[in-house]
């Protein structure tokens, strides 16, 4: 789930710190 995270902050659109965020719930909850 790491690597989508960097891919999700690599990539230049709108919103993307709370996809960030998404991402970060997911991993913790993994």
């Amino acid at each position: 789930m790491r690597v989508a995270v960097i891919a999700a902050a690599r990539q230049p659109f709108p919103g993307g710190l709370e996809y960030i965020g998404v991402y970060e719930r997911m991993v913790e909850r993994a």
